[in-house]
C-alpha cells in the first residue's frame, strides 16, 4: 500500500512527490451540487476569498485551466476559500464543503483512526451496491481522503492499483504546452510521420497565414488545371480533395445547425505552428486508437474545427472568467483596509495623546499648587529669615564676648600698641556706656563715633560707612538696641560686644578679640 508522505499534502508515489491540493480543488468542483454550495459559501465573504485566491500560487496551476467555466469558476472559489483557511488556521467552511460534497468519505475517515482504502473500498461497494460504478469520482474521493487525513492528523493507505490510477491522472497532459512537450520527446518520429501525410495528401503547397479554405480551393484549382491539361493522376489526389471539400462544408453544416458562422472558422489564416499541431494531434489518435480506422479526409476537418472551437471556447472563458474588477476591487479594498488601519492607528494616538495631555495638565496643575505651596513656605521663610537676621550678629557677637571672657590669655599675644595700632584702621561705632566710660573711650580712638544710649530718635544710616559696630552691654538703652539691630541687619558691619571693660588695656583687648579672633 501507499501511505508515505515528505511534507503536508504531498504524497510520495514511487519517490516521486505529487502536491495532491489541486486534484483536491477539482474533486471538490466536479459536481453540480458542490458547485453551487461552493459558490453559496463563498459569496458571504466574496472579497476575503478572492484577495486570498489572488496571492495564491494554485492560481496558475495548468490543472486548473482546462475544465469548462462552471467548473473552473468554483476551482477559483474553492482555492480561495481553502487559502483563507491556511491563513486564519480555521478550515471550518472548507470542512463544510467536503463534507457536503463527500459525505459518507467524510464520515468514514473521521470515524476511524486511520484510512485503509480496502475497508473503504468494502464500505462503498455496499453503499453503491455495485462495484466501482463511477471511476474518475471514486479518484477524486481518493484524493479527497488523503485531504481529509492530512488535515486530521490520521494515517492512511492506498491500494497499489488505485495509486497508479491516481499517477495516471496526475501525469496526464493538461496544457497545449505539455502536450507539445510530450510529442517532442518522440520529435524525429513525429516529423517523420508529418512529411509522410503532407506527401500522401499532397498538404506541401499550405503557407503560412493561409486558411484551410485556402488550402483547398488551391488544391482544387491544381485538379482542375490537371484536367485541362489532359494529365491523369496516378494517386487519388482528386478524389482526395474532394472528400475534405465535401467533409469541410458538412462540418460547416453542423456548426450552422448549432448557430455558428461556419466561414468564421474556415477562414481563420493557420500559422506553420497551427497547421503542424493538426497534423501531430491525428498522428496522436491513430498511434493510440488503431481500432477506430480514422480515415485522415474526415479526420483532418475534425481536428481543424474542434481546435478552432477550442480557441473560441477559451477566449469567451477568458471573457466569461475575468476578474479585473474584482482584481480592482481588491486593490482599492486593500487600500482602504490599509487607509482604515492607519486611522485606527491615528485615533488610538490621538487617544493616547489625549490621555497624556490630561495626566500633564493634572500634573501641571498639582505642580501649580505645589509652587504655590512651596511660595507660601518661602515667604515665611523669608520673614522667618528676616525675624531672625537681626539676631544673627547679635548672637555671634555674644557668643564671642562669652568665649573671650572664658579664655585663657596667649603667650604669643600682641602688646597693647600693636593692638590699638591695628585697631586704628578699622572705622568703629559705639554705642551705650556710662558717661565717663564713653569720654575715655574717645581718648583711645577719637576717629571713632559714639552713639549714647538717649540718642534713641537719632537715624543711623551712617552705619553702613563703618566697618565696626561695639556695643558696651554695661549700660544701654534696649528700645535703641532693637533699632541699631534691624539697621545691622541690612549691612555687612561686624558687631562686637563688651562688658566690664573699664580700663584702656581692657577696652583695646575686648575689642581687637571681638575683631581678629
Amino acid at each position: 500500500m501507499i501511505g508515505g508522505s515528505p511534507a503536508k499534502y504531498i504524497l510520495d508515489f514511487g519517490g516521486e512527490w505529487i502536491d495532491i491540493r489541486p486534484y483536491f480543488f477539482v474533486a471538490l468542483s466536479a459536481d453540480e451540487r458542490s458547485r453551487a454550495y461552493i459558490e453559496e459559501k463563498y459569496r458571504k465573504k466574496k472579497w476575503e476569498y478572492f484577495a486570498h485566491y489572488q496571492k495564491s500560487d494554485f492560481r496558475t496551476h495548468s490543472l486548473l485551466q482546462c475544465y469548462p467555466v462552471k467548473m473552473e469558476k468554483a476551482i477559483k472559489m474553492a482555492i480561495g476559500i481553502y487559502e483563507e483557511a491556511e491563513a486564519t488556521n480555521n478550515y471550518d467552511v472548507l470542512l463544510a464543503i467536503t463534507k457536503f460534497a463527500y459525505r459518507d468519505l467524510y464520515r468514514f475517515v473521521e470515524q476511524k483512526q486511520m484510512f485503509d482504502e480496502e475497508e473503504y473500498q468494502r464500505f462503498f461497494t455496499r453503499r453503491t451496491k455495485g462495484g466501482m460504478l463511477n471511476t474518475r469520482g471514486y479518484v477524486h474521493s481518493m484524493f479527497v481522503a488523503v485531504f481529509l487525513c492530512f488535515n486530521f492528523r490520521k494515517n492512511f493507505g492506498l491500494g497499489l492499483e488505485t495509486a497508479s490510477v491516481m499517477m495516471g491522472v496526475i501525469q496526464t497532459p493538461n496544457t497545449p504546452e505539455q502536450r507539445q512537450k510530450m510529442w517532442e520527446q518522440n520529435e524525429n518520429n513525429i516529423k517523420e510521420k508529418i512529411s509522410v501525410l503532407k506527401e500522401m495528401h499532397h498538404l506541401n503547397t499550405f503557407k503560412s497565414g493561409e486558411s484551410v479554405w485556402e488550402m483547398h480551393a488551391k488544391e482544387m484549382a491544381k485538379v482542375e488545371e490537371m484536367f485541362k491539361e489532359g494529365k491523369q493522376d496516378e494517386s487519388n489526389f482528386p478524389e482526395q480533395v474532394n472528400q475534405r471539400m465535401s467533409t469541410l462544408i458538412f462540418f460547416g453544416d453542423v456548426l450552422e445547425s448549432a448557430g455558428i458562422d461556419p466561414i468564421e472558422v474556415q477562414t481563420v489564416n493557420l500559422s506553420e505552428e497551427e497547421f503542424r499541431s493538426i497534423l501531430i494531434e491525428y498522428t496522436r489518435v491513430v498511434d493510440e486508437y488503431p481500432a477506430s480506422q480514422l480515415q485522415f479526409n474526415q479526420t483532418f476537418p475534425a481536428v481543424f474545427y474542434i481546435r478552432q472551437l477550442a480557441k473560441m471556447y477559451n477566449e469567451a472563458k477568458k471573457a466569461l472568467l475575468d476578474t479585473s474588477e474584482e482584481e480592482k476591487y481588491v486593490v482599492v479594498l486593500e487600500k482602504h483596509n490599509a487607509i482604515k488601519k492607519k486611522e485606527d492607528e491615528l485615533i488610538r494616538l490621538e487617544e493616547k495623546l489625549h490621555k497624556r495631555e490630561e495626566a500633564l495638565k493634572k500634573r501641571a496643575k498639582e505642580a501649580e499648587q505645589q509652587v504655590k505651596e512651596l511660595e507660601r513656605q518661602n515667604r515665611l521663610l523669608d520673614k522667618e529669615v528676616r525675624d531672625l537676621k537681626p539676631l544673627q550678629k547679635e548672637v555671634a557677637g555674644v557668643r564671642s564676648m562669652l568665649y573671650h571672657a572664658t579664655e585663657k590669655p596667649k603667650t604669643n599675644e600682641l602688646t597693647l600698641a600693636e593692638k590699638r595700632e591695628k585697631l586704628d584702621t578699622e572705622r568703629i561705632v559705639f554705642f551705650g556706656g556710662h558717661p565717663n566710660w564713653i569720654q575715655k573711650t574717645k581718648d583711645l580712638f577719637p576717629e571713632a563715633r559714639f552713639l549714647e544710649v538717649e540718642d534713641i530718635n537719632r537715624k543711623l544710616s551712617f552705619i553702613k560707612n563703618y566697618d565696626v559696630v561695639c556695643i558696651n552691654t554695661d549700660h544701654f538703652n534696649h528700645g535703641f538696641y532693637e533699632k541699631l539691630m534691624n539697621e545691622l541687619s541690612r549691612h555687612e558691619v561686624k558687631l562686637v560686644y563688651i562688658q566690664g571693660a573699664t580700663n584702656e588695656e581692657r577696652v583695646i583687648g575686648m575689642l581687637y578679640k571681638g575683631i581678629y579672633e
